[in-house]
């Protein structure tokens, strides 16, 4: 005895990057490609010599890398086209130069990547190694893409996982940092920490603003660190200061108690203009890492967090862990460094106590430590730029 929807039915399946249309008849499974219809911007496109093609392949993660990656490029002298996957936010938002971006379904993006089109490009860069199907299928990005060509020279993939590195040696590869110094990467790193023309704020009096950015998971962040922090600063008579949190899961701090709703701000999960205007109006940021949480271990290993290039872009000095400022230079010279988990509440109280002219040191040795940062990451890239 059929139902009624294995009598018929018509559904849209998604295989990877392909897309299916399954009709189901009398029990009977019909599975038909879906081929999507392009806007022709991209195939119009012009593409002046030395131009790169950078792209994200991912539909919401690494958007933040693009400005700074791009900015290199610039300042390398090369002109440089954006090719977005199933486009959601702009964070290049903020940017005084002239790129084009494409906005296309990520079906497309892998249809474009099979284009002999991409030749004419001098390189293409992939601002991802892996794609994220979901959160456990994370694929290689010759995985995810048949065929995958290239422009004139090697491709160029940023590999934001460092433990995926050898997987396919011969790939050409950039990471973001490398927090486990190990010698061989050192000449790999670039570090993109460019968000367009920001504005760079002093101290807000007599409240200060304290930010933490990004998803409020275990895995990420310890949100009872907070909790236990504003309980310090209220024995302490200290209430002249806001919290304001950005990102995702923010359910968990709903309904809180008084002494908790006084100074947490909850925004929500933001687009990048908004969180680029939370940074500007904030004084500090918390990244909330837990020495004792084995699973942030990565960010001394094999991974970063988006949140340091935030801090080196907006100039934000970071209350910070000791055993992960150490692997970020991280220092009471530029920030401020607690030693032991129930430190934070004093590290912020210390923060809010400091004058103007205190706050204004912080930041000029996080400008130095930006500018090294930025002159190692170009000459890095370049080095690896002219190479095949």
């Amino acid at each position: 005895m059929y139902n009624l929807e294995q009598i018929f039915s018509v559904r849209n399946e998604r295989c990877r990057y392909k897309k299916h249309k399954v009709i189901t008849l009398l029990g009977l499974k019909l599975k038909f490609k879906v081929e999507t219809k392009f806007k022709t911007d991209f195939f119009n496109r012009e593409i002046s010599p030395n131009t790169i093609l950078l792209v994200e392949p991912n539909y919401v993660c690494h958007r933040e890398t693009l400005p700074g990656v791009t900015k290199y490029l610039i300042d390398l002298g090369y002109n440089v086209d954006i090719l977005l996957s199933d486009f959601e936010d702009n964070s290049l938002c903020n940017y005084p130069y002239d790129v084009k971006i494409f906005k296309y379904t990520r079906e497309q993006v892998a249809s474009l990547m099979r284009n002999p089109k991409l030749s004419k490009y001098e390189r293409v860069i992939f601002n991802s190694k892996v794609v994220y199907l979901n959160s456990k299928d994370w694929l290689d990005i010759h995985e995810y893409f048949d065929d995958l060509k290239s422009g004139k020279k090697q491709n160029i993939y940023v590999q934001h996982h460092i433990d995926r590195i050898n997987e396919i040696p011969e790939d050409k590869q950039i990471i973001l940092a490398n927090p486990a110094q190990i010698e061989e990467y050192e000449s790999i790193v670039v570090n993109p920490h460019y968000f367009g023309n920001v504005k760079i704020t002093d101290l807000n009096r007599p409240r200060i603003k304290f930010c933490i950015i990004g998803a409020l998971e275990n895995k990420r962040k310890n949100v009872d660190l907070l909790f236990n922090s504003i309980r310090t600063l209220e024995s302490s008579g200290v209430d002249n200061y806001e919290i304001l949190i950005a990102g995702r899961f923010q359910e968990k701090l709903e309904n809180l108690e008084p002494v908790f709703q006084e100074h947490i701000v909850l925004k929500g999960r933001l687009n990048f203009a908004e969180m680029y205007q939370v940074l500007e109006e904030s004084d500090y940021f918390i990244p909330l890492l837990d020495p004792d949480n084995p699973e942030h271990d990565r960010y001394i290993k094999d991974g970063t967090s988006g949140g340091f290039q935030l801090v080196y872009g907006f100039l934000k000095p970071c209350i910070i862990q000791e055993k992960f400022a150490k692997v970020y230079n991280f220092n009471d010279t530029n920030s401020i460094v607690y030693a032991k988990n129930e430190d934070l509440g004093s590290a912020m109280k210390k923060a809010i106590n400091l004058n103007s002219n205190e706050y204004k040191i912080l930041q000029n040795n996080l400008l130095k430590m930006q500018k090294e940062i930025y002159s190692k990451s170009l000459k890095n890239f370049d080095k690896i730029l002219r190479g095949k």
